[in-house]
């Protein structure tokens, strides 16, 4: 049975490329994950660890977008490390989903 779209539960299929567009970005190009303290930004999630355990020891990780706290660096061990990053991961990938969204709506009522 054929379903119409317009009652579907699924994204539409720009939203599905969209999506894995800014997956495959986040994780074979650059993250763009901003420390909350400084403000510095990091291509990898390597980069982002190391940094906050050597430069922002005493201070707890906080996710930028929603200012979620998680420990302080040397006290997270991988799996928080993991959590951290999957949560700052969708706060990412939905903010730029939205900036596509802002361009795409921009866009077409400039025609």
């Amino acid at each position: 049975m054929k379903t119409d779209e317009s009652t579907s539960s699924r994204p539409p299929l720009e939203a599905v490329h969209l999506s894995g567009l800014i997956h495959h970005q986040m994780n074979h190009h650059n993250l763009d994950a901003q420390c909350h303290l400084c403000l510095q930004k990091f291509a990898t999630r390597k980069a982002f660890q190391e940094h906050h355990e050597l430069v922002h020891t005493h201070n707890v990780v906080k996710c930028v977008f929603c200012k979620s706290a998680f420990d302080q660096p040397l006290e997270m061990k991988n799996g928080k490390w993991d959590d951290f990053f999957s949560h700052l991961y969708g706060e990412i990938l939905y903010s730029r989903l939205a900036e596509h969204e802002e361009r795409a709506n921009s866009t077409n009522n400039n025609k």
